[in-house]
């Protein structure tokens, strides 16, 4: 899988994902569920805007889900974890919801949680990001931007096994193949809350 302008400075054919779309859609699924203080773990980047962070916080502003005491930039570290999750849960408006960096960093989330005893959903939330097959097979099931990865291994097959229509062919570009993905609801963040309704 490969990142926007990859294809340009290669040459060579590539398959992507819009990440900054998928990462955003994550993020407005949890909004739509009724979440209005929503936490972000990230290693200090966020997914489709990376380094532009302060892009990310413009696309929170906009939304009115931007506060600073939810953004825990932090690594997928146990330790590091805990002492974000405890810090954001003893805040006097704690989030509902959290949106992970990976699905990797949602499991961590997931297991510090639970040894917190921090309920989920009911409590917190979690959505992860990328569709790692495994997540549906947590407790609870994982909620995740599904990249269908299967679909893109097959994508990445087919371009290969056509390479001679593309491959070293004057006035033929390379292709610059953008694959779907979806969000997937399951029952780490299978909750809708009310609370906006009487705000």
């Amino acid at each position: 899988v490969c990142s926007l302008g990859d294809v340009r400075t290669t040459g060579f054919a590539g398959v992507r994902i819009n990440t900054k779309k998928a990462w955003n859609e994550g993020v407005l699924a949890l909004k739509e569920a009724g979440h209005r203080r929503i936490a972000f773990f990230l290693p200090n980047w966020a997914q489709g805007y990376y380094e532009d962070l302060e892009g990310f916080y413009d696309f929170l502003r906009k939304h009115e889900l931007y506060d600073p005491e939810l953004i825990c930039n932090c690594p997928i570290e146990y330790s590091r974890v805990e002492t974000e999750l405890k810090r954001i849960m003893n805040l006097n408006e704690p989030p509902t919801g959290a949106m992970c960096t990976s699905d990797f960093f949602a499991m961590l989330l997931m297991k510090v949680a639970s040894q917190l005893k921090i309920r989920i959903p009911d409590q917190l939330s979690v959505m992860g990001y990328c569709g790692d097959p495994g997540g549906k097979f947590l407790n609870p099931p994982l909620a995740t931007v599904d990249f269908h990865y299967e679909e893109i291994g097959k994508k990445v097959i087919e371009l290969l096994a056509r390479a001679d229509q593309w491959f070293g062919k004057k006035n033929v570009a390379p292709p610059d193949i953008v694959m779907p993905h979806k969000v997937v609801i399951r029952e780490s963040a299978g909750i809708r809350r009310v609370e906006p309704l009487f705000a």
